[in-house]
């Protein structure tokens, strides 16, 4: 079936021709009846021209099969629009008369209209035909039909780019059917192209309320983790808090606030007393919306927004702790629950997200627009633009607020009173708290209760229901009663008293011991913690302490969750092993053997957790440990507890290094173990598990970066370099299995702020396919060829990516390689890297490790810093791209005269840019890396316009207008501004002259002969634009390598870099039209490439080819890579280097 996107097009197409065409016809009436010619004749030419060609074009072609029978009526109906084009012009044509003023041609086309009269009417007749079908399908697209296969079109972002076009040219065909006075359609079609429009107008404002939503989101991952992390309550307890009956004089006060009062309502209470539960079960309790229904209905409303915020001190985001994170969190759910009010609270985000021309463009909203979005919300509401909302607050945990020297506990208490106390009367706020100062002195006495108060009854039904293993009924009810008596309103005390109870019970003791050791128990929660530390063995006692320094560790690392570093069940299993060996993870053999299964591993883990920790830490739902409860790990911070139960010698970082390396290890040896055939969902967890332990990997180096963990022989380093199930060959084995394309790398941040704490860097890519984005659209130049069942497929290890399978993600076309080795280079930190080399005879590198290396130090010598946040180098920070630069250079270098690699080694892996801008498919042909990196180089160069032709002399020969103009504002305030900009060498310009002599000095195949040849643009998806080079390579008596090289242009214009730094005014002449005549039409020596080419110093390379094309054998000792003394900058860092 066509697709609702496309079937908009059509009709488009289609109701604009009728439109047209129905209007040349009554001029072609006017003509007729006129003998002498009319005034309309430049009228009517002007619509020939440009109406019914463009129109007529405009109609789209889809070949998609199947097609339903309406689908092929539909096509059938373009295709007499198509016909009846070619009528109108011939009988038009017909029409006009030679010389406007001449009475004889006048009266000549009159008499030829005798003739055409009869096929005037016919047309008339085809146009009627049209007309009639164009109502047919405008009927068929139901605003059902349509809202349902729009919803499936959401995630592909041309399609949505083909929506936005089509809705507006409907609009407009719909303008000028008015303008003109022109009937084409009936009234009721009127009325569905309406509605059509409507719905679609609809679907791009989701997409628009969805890029503002992941814009206040802004990378909060954790904005629900406390309140999903929060256990439910206990079966049929907390049922009082609603209490319908006045059987309780507070919870009949809450209730009463609920419906019918305003402010803020505080339950407080003490320590461990429940205030989190019972918010957890407020937020989503029915009747608690229908006490705030009534207050809704009080107050005039017709919408109830209902939105939640858990404060979390032990949170590793500060959001979770701030006033911020509340403000995102509360605005995400309004806007969630009513989109329609962004465009009165978000008024500028809004214009900004209609007009992103990618579906997955990010979009950055500040916080000062968030706080300005919440000012609206309380100072604006009283006009009719907030639709009748009223917004009730729940705020859990206000004593876990982290005071800013800007904003202390009172300032925020004062934020949300202000809120709260607006004069809309539309907001109403409960909150709970301990019993601090700052809560008990601002909020009032008569909307508070004190929950420790109230929960007996919930007590001692905990207390029955959780020992039903336990003695008799009556001795059961005898101990609730005891344990209740004693808890004094703390149900954290019940719990951890119950799983003490449960212990003695299963160990043995009598009901009169347990008794006993209930009344024996402290009061105190530090003193019952103390307790429970006291009656745990030595072995105990350790794994609680380092567990407890481990989260305490954690704790204190901001996005350690987003970095993968926290604690899990698959770590702690591994915890006693490192208290027996503290290197025990970096033993070649591990795992051993007998090792448990990952699944066993878990179950294990959970059972010893429990039974040495009592209850003071749990994993939650994902098997991620922390503390039960806040007061817990307070607790175990205390220094004297931290020195009874932890060791001094005991080093987080280095902890967690092995028990991290022993988890990855476990995995995939788990992985490799089972070797059996995986359906699609276990492909999948794969596929997660690998790119998030890649991320873990760079950030634990990091990690240990920071404590200088890491020296000769970096055992630590090397074990996690050498996971045999990790390796670069499989890597590849899995990249061809999972159908991706690249490989990359994850990069961890020294600095960031509240963004991603770590980024990618794509190495290469693999040149047996064409390349990884291109939307092959109908009747497009790829389409017929590769859409063919025939086609044979079978030189092509992975298969294209066609129409509807938009990338957007890295992880979606790209496999992670995990390696120490890649991410110190790609850091600009040599030491490992450099050590790793030096012992290659010791620990042998696999061939496709050792290209990836160089093409990763190419990578890391010609990139330029474009993604954002980027990994700050050590040494000076304002010259850290750079010392980048420098330290990829100095380290091909070293790999090349230290002959570990060689410029000829055949390859299917292909350098690309940095991140993969340009793709070279070779399919089934090996080239060497010399090879390929040539292809990068001249198609970067060509495309640049980086080389000249035989016809001119010097680059000043080349005119500058012969270019298209720009049309739009934008493009000619960019144009205007570059207009006398000087084109300079950059930096990339002078790295790829070090990186062509590096390959030069040390053995690169110079009897080449390469011809490049401008193919046009490709057929491309979202935003990309992709042009298209042929390329063959002629080795001096070899087979001609014939390439298909694609460089991705659009992409480099928005992150405002080229690979040769082009200003903006020859990246308009490259992105309309590039300077092919520049361009050989027969192969020319590499010799020649340089000689045509911008390359500054480019003497000096010329006279190094000339010297090695003369002598056959060379000892390698010549000058250095930098021997022309340019001074520049590289020339100094690689010196001192």
């Amino acid at each position: 079936m066509i697709d609702p996107v496309t079937a908009i097009g059509l009709v488009s197409g289609i109701l604009s021709f009728v439109g047209a065409a129905e209007k040349i016809l009554k001029l072609s009436w006017m003509l007729y009846n006129s003998v002498e010619g009319c005034s309309e004749e430049t009228q009517i030419r002007l619509e020939l021209a440009d109406s019914m060609n463009s129109i007529s074009n405009r109609i789209v072609r889809t070949h998609q099969p199947p097609l339903s029978d309406e689908d092929r009526t539909l096509l059938t109906l373009a295709q007499e629009c198509d016909k009846l084009t070619n009528d109108l012009k011939n009988v038009l044509q017909t029409l006009k008369p030679k010389r406007r003023k001449s009475k004889a041609q006048s009266s000549l086309a009159a008499l030829k209209t005798l003739v055409l009269e009869p096929k005037i009417k016919d047309l008339e007749k085809q146009l009627q035909r049209c007309r009639d079908q164009l109502h047919f399908h405008i009927a068929a697209l139901s605003r059902e039909n349509l809202k349902t296969l729009l919803a499936i079109s959401k995630e592909d972002g041309v399609k949505m780019t083909q929506l936005e076009l089509s809705i507006t040219q409907v609009r407009q065909t719909m303008k000028d059917m008015t303008t003109m006075k022109v009937d084409c359609i009936s009234d009721q079609a009127l009325t569905q192209l309406k509605d059509l429009l409507r719905d679609g107008q609809d679907t791009l404002n989701e997409f628009a309320q969805d890029r503002i939503l992941r814009g206040i989101k802004a990378g909060f991952e954790d904005m629900s983790y406390r309140y999903q992390d929060i256990n439910s309550p206990f079966q049929d307890t907390l049922e009082w808090v609603l209490d319908l009956n006045g059987e309780s004089v507070e919870a009949t006060k809450f209730t009463q606030w609920l419906s019918s009062g305003d402010g803020i309502f505080h339950i407080c209470g003490k320590l461990g007393s429940g205030k989190s539960t019972l918010m957890k079960k407020l937020c989503r309790y029915k009747k608690t919306k229908a006490e705030l229904i009534k207050w809704m209905q009080v107050k005039g409303g017709r919408k109830l927004i209902i939105a939640d915020f858990f404060f979390y001190a032990l949170g590793s985001d500060p959001r979770q702790k701030s006033l911020m994170g509340l403000y995102r969190t509360l605005l995400h759910q309004i806007l969630t629950s009513s989109p329609d009010l962004m465009q009165n609270l978000l008024p500028d985000q809004w214009t900004k997200a209609l007009s992103l021309p990618n579906l997955h463009t990010a979009l950055e909203i500040p916080d000062d627009d968030i706080k300005q979005a919440f000012k609206r919300l309380s100072t604006e509401h009283e006009d009719n633009s907030f639709d009748g909302c009223c917004f009730s607050f729940f705020i859990d945990g206000l004593d876990e607020y982290q005071a800013t020297t800007s904003v202390d506990r009172r300032e925020m208490v004062g934020a949300l009173m202000d809120l709260a106390n607006s004069s809309s009367g539309s907001f109403k706020i409960c909150v709970s708290s301990r019993m601090e100062n700052p809560f008990m002195d601002m909020f009032s006495e008569d909307t508070r209760f004190y929950l420790h108060e109230l929960t007996k009854s919930d007590m001692k039904k905990y207390v029955q229901g959780s020992l039903q293993s336990v003695g008799t009924q009556l001795e059961r009810r005898q101990l609730a009663l005891s344990i209740t008596k004693k808890a004094e309103g703390v149900f954290l005390w019940v719990v951890l008293v119950v799983q003490k109870i449960r212990k003695l019970s299963d160990d043995g003791v009598k009901f009169s011991g347990l008794i006993g050791e209930v009344e024996s128990l402290p009061i105190e929660l530090d003193q019952l913690f103390q307790r429970i530390l006291d009656t745990l063995g030595s072995e105990d006692r350790r794994l609680v302490g380092h567990t407890a320094s481990l989260l305490q560790y954690l704790g204190m690392t901001p996005a350690a969750k987003s970095m993968q570093l926290w604690l899990n069940l698959g770590d702690f299993y591994f915890l006693e092993d490192y208290v027996a060996d503290p290197r025990f993870a970096e033993d070649a053999q591990f795992p051993h053997p007998e090792t448990e299964t990952v699944r066993e591993s878990e179950v294990r883990a959970r059972r010893r957790l429990r039974g040495a920790c009592r209850g003071l830490l749990e994993p939650d739902k994902a098997g991620d440990i922390n503390f039960i409860h806040r007061s817990v790990g307070d607790f175990l911070k205390q220094d004297k507890v931290r020195v009874e139960l932890c060791e001094k010698s005991f080093n987080d970082v280095v902890a967690l290094s092995q028990l991290k390396l022993a988890s990855m290890k476990h995995y995939w040896w788990d992985v490799d173990r089972k070797n059996g055939s995986k359906d699609d969902k276990g492909r999948e967890i794969e596929g997660k598990t690998l790119s998030r332990h890649s991320i873990l990997a760079a950030c634990l180096v990091e990690q240990r970066r920071k404590q200088q963990l890491d020296a000769p022989p970096f055992v630590f380093l090397t074990s996690l370099d050498t996971i045999p199930q990790l390796s670069v060959s499989t890597m590849i084995d899995h990249a061809l299995t999972y159908n991706k394309t690249a490989f990359h790398i994850h990069l961890s941040q020294q600095d960031y702020a509240e963004g991603t704490p770590y980024c990618y860097y794509e190495i290469c890519h693999t040149s047996r396919i064409r390349h990884h984005s291109t939307y092959a659209k109908p009747g497009g130049k790829y389409w017929n060829e590769f859409k063919d069942e025939q086609f044979d497929r079978s030189d092509s290890a992975v298969q294209w990516r066609w129409a509807d399978e938009d990338v957007d993600e890295i992880e979606e076309y790209s496999i992670p390689v995990i390696s120490p080795t890649f991410s110190e280079l790609c850091s600009g930190r040599l030491e490992y890297p450099l050590w790793r080399i030096a012992h290659i005879h010791e620990m042998p590198l696999e061939s496709d490790k050792l290209i990836m290396l160089v093409y990763c130090a190419i990578g890391a010598g010609i990139g330029r810093v474009i993604w954002e946040p980027w990994p700050t180098v050590a040494g000076d920070e304002g010259s850290s791209d750079v010392a980048l630069k420098a330290a990829g250079l100095l380290f091909l270098r070293h790999l090349f005269e230290r002959k570990i690699a060689s410029p000829n080694s055949l390859t299917y892996l292909a350098f690309g840019s940095e991140f993969g801008f340009i793709r070279i498919a070779a399919r089934s042909q090996q080239l060497s890396i010399w090879q390929h990196f040539l292809c990068w180089w001249v198609t970067a160069a060509a495309a640049s316009g980086d080389f000249i032709s035989e016809k001119e002399t010097s680059f000043d020969d080349v005119p500058l207008n012969n270019f298209r103009k720009p049309t739009s504002d934008f493009e000619s305030k960019r144009y205007s501004a570059a207009e006398n900009e000087p084109f300079n060498s950059t930096d990339e310009q002078y790295v790829t002259r070090f990186l062509l002599e590096a390959f030069i000095r040390n053995g690169a195949d110079l009897q080449l002969a390469l011809k490049i040849e401008d193919s046009g643009e490709v057929p491309h998806c979202s935003d990309d634009t992709w042009y298209s080079y042929d390329l063959e390579i002629v080795p001096d008596g070899g087979e001609t390598l014939v390439l298909d090289v694609v460089l991705n242009i659009l992409s480099r214009m928005e992150v405002g870099s080229y690979p040769y730094g082009v200003p903006t005014q020859r990246i308009w002449e490259v992105w309309h039209e590039r300077a092919s005549e520049a361009l050989p039409n027969s192969p020319i020596s590499v010799r020649d490439w340089i000689d045509r080419s911008r390359l500054p110093n480019k003497d000096v390379l010329l006279k190094l080819i000339d010297e090695k094309l003369e002598v056959t054998e060379r000892d390698g000792s010549g000058s250095d890579l930098i021997q022309d003394g340019s001074g520049d900058r590289y020339g100094k860092l690689l010196e001192d280097a």
